[in-house]
């Protein structure tokens, strides 16, 4: 094992042996017994398994289950005829960066980003009451049911109840804890959980709520096809514009989310040219088949992220390697590309289908 870019999250001891669980911060994780890697995987969960062969015991399966909140690692060591060992051991909640990672020592918060962080305690402990998510799923039922009627607004926030779950989902799947669902009148929702502890984490997270809410819209899309019923038809088609909407890759949208990993993962010296080249080959495919709002975020949303190097210096979130920013990056895609292809194919097939074609193109 190369000390240099691994370390040691937990370690146990059985039958004379010491069994090691080390990783790195690109994702390697590695079974280390008695100084020897026996196993190696790459793996961003919070949970693992591994099978290998155990001197004088034969071949074992070690699994073992993380739990950042508690800084401990629950773990079980079974053979074909049974559990061997298991137990609880405390772990080291922190990969060091990998050579040419940020740099570790970060600039003592000034005076306002305390009072920052205090309004934001304040407004999170306001938004823990039931209450308040009651509130602002009634005000948002009824500003759509203004703007159209009951029947769509029901769809409408269903499709954001099921966007948000999906988000709800990843965090789960991560054992990142929620807080919840809160619908916002007029804009859409927000699915409330601690922070991913890595970057691949955060693309997940963010690029499942817009997967869902696909999901839903294809879903109305086919039952307009079955039944010709109009407003199944117009759900689809205004559905798919919200969850676009999310992907813009404006901060702290689901698109801004995933670009800002997917950018803070790689080499600060190639993040700059490499966001100049693609936005600008983005760009001009947007500006030909005629989306300009979509060209207008795009460049918008490379600003932004230009603008946040200092803060991608400083990151100590576990970045992704090339090929984690690869597929995040045409997953991203792919998911505007459906959209927008739902977009198009609905634009002129129901009445009032022609308006969110006409938003991007205006």
């Amino acid at each position: 094992m190369d000390a240099h870019n691994e370390h040691v999250l937990f370690s146990v001891g059985y039958d004379g042996h010491t069994i090691a669980v080390a990783g790195n911060a690109a994702g390697l994780e590695q079974i280390v017994v008695d100084d020897e890697v026996v196993s190696a995987t790459r793996n961003l969960y919070s949970h693992g398994e591994h099978v290998f062969n155990l001197p004088d015991t034969g071949d074992v399966h070690f699994a073992f289950q993380l739990q950042p909140e508690h800084a401990s690692a629950i773990w079980a060591l079974r053979s074909p005829a049974g559990v061997l060992a298991r137990g609880e051991e405390a772990f080291i909640n922190h990969f060091p960066r990998i050579p040419g990672a940020r740099p570790e020592n970060l600039p003592a918060p000034s005076r306002t980003s305390r009072a920052l962080a205090v309004g934001g305690a304040g407004f999170k402990l306001f938004k823990s009451a039931g209450a308040v998510k009651v509130a602002l799923a009634g005000s948002a039922f009824a500003g759509w049911s203004l703007l159209f009627d009951w029947r769509f607004a029901a769809m409408i926030i269903s499709i954001l109840v099921f966007h948000e779950y999906g988000h709800i989902r990843a965090m789960k799947r991560f054992g990142i804890a929620t807080k919840g669902i809160y619908l916002i009148p007029f804009f859409g929702g927000a699915a409330v959980g601690d922070r991913a502890r890595t970057h691949w984490q955060e693309v997940y997270i963010a690029i499942l709520g817009p997967v869902y809410g696909l999901i839903m819209c294809v879903a109305a899309l086919i039952a307009w096809w079955l039944t010709n019923i109009e407003i199944l038809g117009q759900v689809a088609t205004f559905g798919a514009l919200i969850n676009l909407f999310n992907l813009l890759p404006i901060y702290p949208l689901d698109g801004g989310r995933v670009l800002k990993a997917i950018a803070w993962s790689a080499n600060p010296n190639i993040t700059t040219p490499f966001l100049l080249v693609i936005s600008a080959v983005a760009f001009a495919t947007t500006a030909w088949a005629g989306l300009w709002l979509l060209s207008f975020f795009l460049v918008f949303g490379v600003i932004d992220l230009l603008g946040s190097r200092q803060q991608m210096l400083n990151d100590q979130t576990l970045p992704m390697d090339g090929y984690g920013m690869s597929v995040s990056g045409a997953w991203y895609a792919a998911t505007i590309a459906a959209f927008v292809g739902l977009i198009w194919l609905m634009a002129d097939a129901v009445p009032g289908g022609q308006v969110p074609m006409v938003m991007l193109r205006d």
